[in-house]
């Protein structure tokens, strides 16, 4: 992945692009305490501008999130002075560097769609899988196909819009290569006057048949599949476009 989140990392606090990621995070955490999980140690992959790596590090959990983004890390980082939070930030892409180890709880919401081929996928998961303690658990969601095809599809829309920022976003799916390539046109006011910046940005729909078995050869069992209502996901009823799947390391490999 070449490094995204430039012109996007400007704004990205002010017009609260991450505000529906980190609800749904909190609500899953909420979910898996609930059910059960104990642990102390978490892994955010994909972590932004740090909403959620910063909330686990002021309620006691130890940290380390890594993001490819310079740029949304440096945000991160003040974030984390100004709230007194501790976190490991690291700067890299979580394909290929090395994750760490003896983590309870990886997250990475919100980010895998950013994958280019089902390999790299895979090798996200084998590095999950050695960051990961044997019995803890992996949390991640994927935009589905038919959320990328029909829910962004081919469209324009306005996803920020107030007196000195405005956010555009134009879509469009493409069938053969199951990518949505996601062109934003940010307009920003400062002290200068208007500016405009763009930023490209493609999304990979991968069948969601194929992640189940996927898990299981990177030594993964998964625990469920949900939508963002956390109620079991059902492919024949796809309204919300996105799958969060729930899974436990078993075995090392």
């Amino acid at each position: 992945m070449a490094e995204l989140y430039t012109a996007l990392a400007r704004v990205y606090e002010t017009a609260r692009l991450h505000q529906d990621s980190e609800r749904l995070r909190q609500r899953l955490f909420d979910k898996i305490q609930f059910d059960g999980w104990l642990g102390r140690h978490i892994l955010d992959l994909g972590c932004g501008i740090g909403e959620g790596a910063i909330w686990f590090a002021t309620n006691g959990f130890r940290v380390t999130a890594i993001d490819q983004s310079a740029l949304m890390l440096e945000q991160a980082q003040k974030k984390a002075a100004a709230a007194h939070a501790i976190v490991d930030w690291r700067h890299g892409d979580f394909r290929q560097m090395d994750m760490g180890d003896s983590y309870d709880l990886v997250l990475a919401m919100n980010t895998l769609n950013e994958l280019r081929r089902a390999g790299d996928l895979e090798n996200v998961l084998h590095g999950v899988n050695r960051a990961l303690s044997t019995g803890k658990m992996l949390l991640f969601d994927l935009i589905t196909i038919q959320g990328l095809a029909e829910q962004w599809g081919n469209s324009q829309r306005v996803i920020h819009d107030d007196e000195d920022i405005l956010v555009l976003v134009r879509s469009s799916f493409s069938y053969e290569t199951l990518i949505n390539t996601q062109t934003y046109t940010i307009f920003y006011r400062d002290e200068a006057g208007w500016h405009r910046e763009d930023e490209t940005h493609l999304l990979r729909g991968f069948p969601l048949q194929t992640v189940g078995p996927l898990l299981q050869r990177t030594g993964f069992r998964v625990l469920n599949v949900l939508n963002p209502a956390l109620e079991l996901f059902d492919p024949n009823d796809d309204r919300s476009g996105r799958a969060i799947f729930m899974a436990v390391k078993e075995r090392s490999i």
